[in-house]
């Protein structure tokens, strides 16, 4: 094995890697889509069958928020994390490939640059793809905070005007 051998072999691992992480960032970021479109939806039934008892309108709006702040984030992890981005390809195509066959260790080593050219980018996209989901996780995490907020201060809106 030569020098250029392992340079490719080592390319094609590093390849492999930032590829699976960013497709292990995509299911991730379709599991929690998916569960927050889940969740706001319970909670938003949920908090409206509430509205039905009226002693319990202001768990109704604490409800309800933290439903609203649901389909929020879903939309916001499906815009940041999910909406296609560039794609780019491995390699090269053939077609592209056997203009240059003429000279295979110049080819192959204009292969590996364009190889690193890439894998910067798909770490890049991996950089920002997993800040934006650790974003999503984090922000989904506090909703209750803003819905508890919400609820207490109709609780004590509403009981001040009862008495």
């Amino acid at each position: 094995m030569d020098a250029l051998d392992y340079v490719e072999a080592q390319a094609q691992r590093l390849t492999a890697f930032r590829l699976e992480t960013m497709e292990l960032l995509n299911k991730r970021a379709h599991t929690l889509a998916t569960l927050q479109l889940g969740g706001g939806g319970a909670l938003a039934a949920f908090g409206v069958a509430l509205l039905d008892k009226p002693r319990l309108h202001w768990a109704a709006v604490g409800v309800l928020v933290a439903a609203a702040l649901w389909f929020v984030l879903a939309a916001w992890t499906t815009h940041n994390c999910l909406v296609s981005k560039e794609l780019y390809p491995p390699g090269n195509e053939p077609q592209t490939l056997l203009q240059y066959t003429h000279d295979l260790p110049a080819l192959r080593r204009s292969e590996l640059l364009s190889v690193q050219d890439r894998q910067v980018l798909w770490r890049e996209r991996n950089e920002v793809l997993s800040l934006a989901l650790d974003r999503a996780y984090m922000a989904t995490a506090l909703t209750p905070l803003p819905a508890c907020a919400a609820a207490l201060a109709v609780f004590w809106l509403a009981r001040g005007a009862l008495v």
